[in-house]
């Protein structure tokens, strides 16, 4: 089929419809990490997760920086790289964080923007293809306060209609904005759109959304609701964040599969100390496995089987089996203690961030 961006026509191959239609929705949802106020561990662990999932996709639904300085620009720039380069998709709409310096924003999202799943793109606005799920990531920041122009959901019609809908008639639609349709006044103190009838009425209703997807309030929150102003039944998912600033919630992402059926919070230790300290456990215990079999296994054979039925599990080996054999266990044992390594350097750039 043919998309068009800046004006020319170009040529995307269907294939990365295709594996959506045999695959299934599996993607990681996350909002606010403002980089500068960020955690470094729990960013890892986004990576980490998104990685052990070919059909993983990842939402970022704005405050991508704390105060868009040019370093945390970069960071951005390269945690979407990273995730690109291994397979990943990623959508991601700018905050009201993200707006102090534009010509940066616009050239820290451009990697996402060139994605062969992005079927259009306006300014900070795309529509992004995943199988049969469709993202409909639209810029909620403006000078005159949250909303989306009138402007913006004409583009967002017409690309449903001319590029999706017949590419993928059974598509499901998410809507991805930084800002709320709702707000509760005992839990929410951040604003939330304004004008909020023009979208229900003219985008959300007619193409029947299936989720609308939003960050802005810091907390998780999943809602099979209605909207504010017409009434249409939505189901509404408040993304957490990784920021230090979330003092009152817990911090984390999101994990969304046909498996769980609703998007699950991810735990984590609350800190980078208990984090450091349950990773090193974990190696002591490989380390403590690995010399007793290889002790053992002196006298018999290297390739015998290990019996690490209760030490190991399937979020332990990304490649999703668990080690058979002595040098298998050996080998993961030798990531582990690299993994070990980058968490210690994850810690001591949180704490430099907290001073």
């Amino acid at each position: 089929y043919q998309r068009r961006v800046h004006g020319k026509k170009k040529h995307t191959f269907l294939f990365f419809f295709l594996f959506g239609f045999f695959g299934w929705l599996s993607m990681i949802l996350v909002s606010d990490i403002h980089i500068g106020r960020h955690e470094e561990y729990l960013l890892r662990e986004l990576v980490r997760a998104a990685q052990a999932d070919v059909h993983r996709t990842v939402v970022l639904s704005g405050d991508i920086t704390q105060s868009s300085t040019s370093g945390q620009f970069a960071r951005v720039k390269a945690l979407i790289e990273e995730l690109i380069a291994a397979g990943v998709v990623v959508v991601v709409v700018p905050g009201n964080h993200d707006f102090e310096a534009a010509s940066a924003l616009r050239d820290t999202i451009a990697p996402a923007h060139r994605q062969p799943q992005v079927v259009a793109h306006e300014g900070y606005d795309s529509v992004v293809v995943v199988g049969s799920e469709v993202f409909v990531a639209l810029n909620s920041q403006h000078r005159a306060g949250p909303r989306i122009k009138k402007k913006q959901i004409a583009w967002a019609n017409k690309v449903l209609a001319e590029r999706v809908r017949p590419m993928v008639p059974s598509a499901r639609l998410h809507f991805v904005a930084h800002h709320s349709l709702w707000k509760d006044r005992k839990l929410d103190k951040h604003k939330k759109l304004r004008r909020s009838r023009r979208l229900e009425e003219q985008l959300l209703a007619p193409q029947q959304f299936y989720s609308y997807i939003h960050g802005h309030n810091h907390r998780f929150t999943y809602q099979n609701t209605n909207c504010p102003a017409n009434g249409y039944r939505i189901r509404r998912i408040s993304s957490p964040t990784l920021s230090t600033r979330n003092a009152h919630y817990e911090k984390g992402f999101l994990q969304w599969s046909d498996v769980t059926q609703q998007p699950e919070l991810a735990h984590f230790p609350s800190n980078i100390t208990e984090y450091l300290a349950a990773a090193e456990a974990k190696i002591s215990a490989a380390v403590a496995s690995a010399t007793t079999t290889t002790t053992a296994t002196t006298t018999t054979t290297t390739t015998s089987t290990v019996n690490n039925q209760s030490l190991w599990t399937s979020d332990d080996v990304r490649g999703g089996r668990k080690p058979a054999t002595v040098e298998e266990l050996l080998e993961y044992v030798s990531r582990l203690e690299l993994e070990n390594a980058e968490l210690r350097a994850a810690a001591a750039q949180t704490m430099n961030h907290e001073d």
